[in-house]
């Protein structure tokens, strides 16, 4: 195949398209990452709160293990 002016510049718009799709996608997978991580800090949070909570309950009636314990 011969590689004039028309196919080489089809072919470059054609890479740059594709680059700019990457790009797109890769900034939609890192802000995807930076809410997941969000979310996990603030479940992590939750998890913190709760289990200080039922340690406190636990103290609060004088057995060890939480509500039931």
């Amino acid at each position: 195949m011969r590689w004039n002016k028309g196919t080489i510049l089809k072919a470059s718009v054609d890479y740059i398209r594709k680059l700019q799709k990457e790009t797109q996608r890769s900034r939609e997978l890192e802000l995807h990452q930076q809410r997941l991580e969000q979310a996990n800090r603030s479940l992590q949070l939750r998890v913190q709160v709760r289990g200080s909570w039922g340690r406190g309950w636990g103290a609060l009636r004088g057995c060890g293990g939480g509500l039931w314990g």
